[in-house]
C-alpha cells in the first residue's frame, strides 16, 4: 500500500499503513474536495471532508471514504453503530 508518497511492505506493513491512512484522512477532514490519499493493488483510496450533518463526535464528522477502480464506490456502507437493516 502507498499512503501519500510512502510505500508500506513487509512485516507490520498492514498495521503501519492503516495508521498512516487514518492520519492522512483525518488530517484532511476539512478539505471538501475528493482527493486521493492512498493506493492499493491498482485501486485509489480517496477521501473528502463532510460538513457537520452526519455522524458526529464532539462536534466533528467522519470524512467520506471512497475506493476507485473501474468505478467509484463508497467505502462506508453502514453507519458506525449498525445499519438499519441489521436485525
Amino acid at each position: 500500500m502507498i499512503v501519500g508518497t510512502k510505500e508500506f511492505s513487509g512485516k507490520g506493513a498492514r498495521e503501519e499503513a492503516a495508521k498512516a491512512l487514518t492520519y492522512a484522512v483525518l488530517t484532511w477532514r476539512d478539505d471538501f474536495t475528493l482527493q486521493q490519499r492512498a493506493s492499493f493493488r491498482g485501486f485509489q483510496i480517496l477521501s473528502r471532508g463532510k460538513r457537520l450533518t452526519g455522524l458526529a463526535f464532539d462536534g466533528e464528522t467522519l470524512p467520506e471514504l471512497s475506493i476507485r477502480g473501474a468505478g467509484l464506490y463508497s467505502a462506508i456502507r453502514h453507519q458506525l453503530l449498525g445499519h438499519p437493516d441489521d436485525s
